[in-house]
C-alpha cells in the first residue's frame, strides 16, 4: 500500500508540480467511511484512539507512501512543494499517529465552520480537550492553514442563505467574530485562511447543506460573505460594499481600512 501510494502520488505531482506546490494528504480522512467504523468522529482525540485500528493502518501506509513521494520529489526538483497534513473537529489524535508513523508534513491543515454563540477558536474549551484546537495544532511545530472555514449556521436545516434573513445575518457576525479571532490571537502561527467555498452549488452538483457556502450565488451575485472575506484579505471594496459590512457591525470602517494591504514599496 505504502509503494503504491507513493508511486501514484509521484506520478500525480510531476504532472502538476509546475502549477501547484501544496498538496493535502488524505482530505478529511477521519471521515472516511472504514475509518469511522473504528473510531467515530470526535472521539479520536488521543493517538490511543486510533492505534492498533487495521483500517487506519491502512491509511497510515498510504500516507507514509504520499508524504514520501512529495519529499523526494521535491529533492529532485528543489520545487518548493508542501504537504498537508489536516484534521476536523477534535480527532487531533490522527494527527499524532501520523507523526508517530513517519508521516512528513510542512503544513498543519484544520477545517472549522463555527457557529456565533462559540468563542472563537475556542481556546480552553474543555470540548475540544485539554486545550483549544490552536493549541493542539501548534503542538506540531509547523504552520497551521485552516484550509476549510465558514460559519457553521450554515449547517442548520433552517439557513435561509438569504441576506437579511435571521440565520444568514447570524452567519455573518459568526464569521466576522471568528476571523477578527484568528487574525488577531497570538497563540498559534496561522498563516492562511480559506473560505469553503467560492460559489454556490445547488442541487444535484452539491446536495445540502454544502451547496449553499459560497461566498457567491454565482459569479455575478455576491454575497455580504464575499465582502467580509475581502476586508479581512486587505482587498478593496467600494462605498456601497463597504457600507454593508460596516451597517451591520461587523467591521468598523477604522477596521476595514486598518487592514487594507499596504501597496509594494512602501
Amino acid at each position: 500500500i505504502e509503494s503504491t501510494a507513493s508511486t501514484d502520488m509521484t506520478n500525480m505531482i510531476h504532472q502538476l508540480k509546475d502549477v501547484v506546490h501544496e498538496y493535502e494528504f488524505l482530505n478529511e480522512v477521519t471521515l472516511r467511511p472504514e475509518i469511522l467504523r473504528e473510531v467515530p468522529f470526535n472521539t479520536g482525540n488521543t493517538a490511543a484512539a486510533y492505534d492498533g485500528k487495521p483500517c487506519v493502518a491502512t491509511a497510515m501506509a498510504a500516507l507514509r507512501g504520499m508524504s514520501r513521494a512529495l519529499r523526494d520529489v521535491r529533492a529532485s526538483t528543489g520545487l518548493p512543494l508542501r504537504g498537508i497534513m489536516g484534521a476536523i473537529g477534535r480527532d487531533f489524535g490522527l494527527l499524532e499517529l501520523a507523526a508517530n508513523r513517519v508521516v512528513t508534513w510542512a503544513v498543519t491543515g484544520y477545517h472549522i465552520f463555527t457557529t456565533y454563540p462559540q468563542t472563537l477558536m475556542p481556546f480552553n474549551d474543555p470540548w475540544y480537550g485539554p486545550s483549544g484546537p490552536l493549541v493542539r495544532l501548534s503542538a506540531f511545530g509547523k504552520p497551521i492553514t485552516i484550509n476549510e472555514f465558514n460559519c457553521g449556521e450554515l449547517f442548520a436545516p433552517a439557513f435561509e442563505n438569504r441576506i437579511g434573513a435571521p440565520m444568514t445575518e447570524t452567519c455573518l457576525r459568526s464569521m466576522a467574530r471568528h476571523l477578527k479571532s484568528l487574525t488577531t490571537q497570538r497563540i498559534a502561527a496561522v498563516e492562511s485562511i480559506y473560505f469553503y467555498d467560492l460559489l454556490d452549488a445547488p442541487a444535484p452538483e452539491k446536495p445540502a447543506p454544502e451547496n449553499h457556502a459560497g461566498l457567491m450565488y454565482d459569479l455575478s451575485r455576491p454575497k455580504v460573505q464575499l465582502y467580509l472575506a475581502t476586508a479581512f484579505a486587505g482587498g478593496a471594496l467600494s462605498a456601497v460594499e463597504r457600507s454593508e459590512i460596516a451597517k451591520r457591525g461587523l467591521l468598523s470602517e477604522s477596521e476595514i481600512d486598518a487592514m487594507r494591504t499596504v501597496p509594494a514599496g512602501r
